[in-house]
């Protein structure tokens, strides 16, 4: 991954960053306040990124607290019912693929998620629906019109990435949530939620990348007048009341990712298991079979991408602390 100048941030340094970057008319220059809603006095300035041979990943890891069930004796499992639906992404044609070794993402990407349906039907108060479960092709606005009528509590899509120009960085992790405009509590839900995960794939060996909010480019506006979240999934869940993210798993077209998690049936379910694990540890899901207490996240920094644009020179980099002990 190459070497990235990351932009010192302040809120006013925000507004202007963005106002700036001649994407989007002059009106549409609030964009970064919208976008920082929920995030406003909580992020931490971000100048430069770990010298070679340090990860993101590696060091946020370090500043991160968990605790597990030594000690937490007030820890108190989910007794309500919880549905998840869990959307394999695309389907039929589409998705990325890696030519070389054969691997087309849509067909990874329901792997995944008949895996990570299994798992988490090993625990207690849980019910998991699917958007598809063959190689249908599925509009992106019936997906979550079918979490709806599910009465899901949350949508999770299960996605895997490819290089393009709206990131610097060709391998790892990213979980893409709502960031606050339309429904502000939504976007917290995504947040901590998208933490979770990211932390089971970045134990699992996954190179973390972090959250990313991304702006739609569009004239498209959530009822309250602030501008949509770019991707379809996010935005029609926050116009649906659910909360919904979309998980990139690794690259596909990266070699070290394909050999890494993909080069194999077990590597693959292995990327679902960790979604499991985060899934639980959010959501204090408790198994069938055993008292064992989810990671706990607390004092967890993750880096946070607000994308505007096609461009990755475009984006603002900021870090956010969750889980704060008080």
């Amino acid at each position: 991954m190459k070497k990235r100048n990351l932009v010192c941030v302040c809120m006013v340094a925000v507004f202007s960053l963005i106002g700036g970057c001649g994407r989007f008319p002059e009106e549409k220059q609030s964009v970064a306040e919208e976008s920082l809603t929920v995030l406003a006095g909580e992020t931490e300035e971000i100048r430069t990124l770990p010298e070679e041979g340090g990860s993101p990943a590696t060091a946020r890891t370090e500043e991160t607290e968990t605790d597990g069930a030594q000690g937490r004796t007030e820890y108190e499992f989910r007794t309500e019912p919880l549905v998840i639906e869990l959307d394999p992404g695309h389907g039929g044609d589409g998705g990325a693929e890696n030519e070389k070794h054969g691997l087309l993402e849509r067909e990874v990407n329901l792997q995944i998620a008949l895996r990570l349906k299994e798992e988490l039907e090993a625990y207690e108060n849980v019910a998991v629906y699917l958007t598809r479960e063959d190689d249908s092709a599925v509009e992106l606005e019936e997906r979550v019109a079918k979490a709806a009528d599910d009465g899901a509590d949350v949508l999770i899509s299960l996605h895997n990435n490819a290089a393009g120009s709206i990131c610097d960085y060709y391998n790892g992790c990213t979980v893409l949530v709502a960031r606050g405009a339309g429904q502000a509590g939504l976007s917290v839900v995504t947040q901590e939620l998208g933490c979770y995960i990211l932390n089971e794939l970045a134990a699992a060996g996954v190179e973390n990348q972090g959250l990313m909010f991304r702006v739609t480019q569009d004239e498209l506006y959530y009822d309250d007048g602030s501008l949509c979240d770019y991707y379809s999934i996010v935005r029609n869940c926050v116009k649906a009341g659910i909360p919904g993210i979309i998980v990139e798993h690794a690259f596909l077209d990266s070699e070290e990712d394909y050999r890494k998690f993909f080069a194999d049936d077990d590597k693959i379910n292995e990327l679902a298991l960790a979604d499991a694990r985060g899934i639980a540890g959010y959501y204090h899901l408790k198994r069938k079979d055993s008292e064992e207490v989810p990671v706990i996240l607390k004092n967890h920094r993750e880096k946070i991408t607000l994308i505007v644009s096609d461009y990755y020179q475009d984006n603002t980099y900021l870090e956010k602390t969750y889980f704060v002990d008080k």
